[in-house]
């Protein structure tokens, strides 16, 4: 039962008004049951309808920013074709390079042969040529040969600088430079006599 009644307060002739509510035991009862269902029911909710649907708005979040990143990507990639082509090609080019200076190719006979070519070139006449064992270098193979020849001074630098331009790697090692001048020879005749050691290099 609600007892409700008003009385007079201070200052100004203010009505405070008061209020006071009863309940019965039986009612105590019924609202304390109320609130517990109430609160469970929410529990229920929360756990079983509330959560599962935030997690599952999380996870199609995450997925569409992935895909939206994805869609970013490729649109950036479009934009960027005609560079990634000329990247492309570059990259083609340079791994065709590395492919003829470091072949997989153990037979260095045509490099042999290029070499005693680009000598004959520079009025060099190879008087010892020995082939060296192969030996592996990691992931390349270096084969040495050993070469000895009579020269002059300028024919020797033009024939070590050509020795770069060989297509496949290779390159002059343990150079031993010895005066030569026979009797009754000219100043335009081979006066030095050369040891040295060339290195030809293959991919494994």
């Amino acid at each position: 039962m609600a007892d409700i009644s008003k009385k007079a307060g201070p200052g100004k002739g203010a009505q405070a008004l008061k209020l006071n509510i009863k309940l019965t035991k039986q009612q105590q009862q019924n609202l304390a049951a109320a609130v517990i269902i109430i609160a469970g029911i929410f529990f229920v909710y929360v756990k079983y309808f509330f959560m599962p649907n935030i997690k599952a708005l999380n996870d199609k979040t995450a997925i569409l920013a992935q895909k939206t990143r994805d869609l970013n990507d490729a649109r950036d990639m479009v934009a960027r074709y005609d560079e990634f082509l000329k990247n492309a090609s570059d990259i083609n080019y340079r791994t065709d390079f590395m492919d003829r200076r470091l072949p997989a190719d153990a037979d260095i006979s045509d490099t042999i042969r290029e070499l005693t070519q680009r000598a004959t070139e520079y009025n060099i006449s190879i008087i010892k040529f020995e082939p060296g064992a192969a030996a592996i270098k990691g992931d390349y193979k270096q084969t040495g040969i050993k070469l000895n020849f009579l020269t002059t001074y300028g024919n020797l630098g033009n024939f070590l600088t050509s020795m770069g331009y060989i297509e496949r790697l290779t390159t002059p090692d343990s150079i031993t430079i010895k005066a030569y001048k026979p009797a009754g020879a000219d100043d335009a005749a081979d006066n030095i006599s050369v040891d040295m050691s060339v290195e030809i290099y293959s991919f494994i």
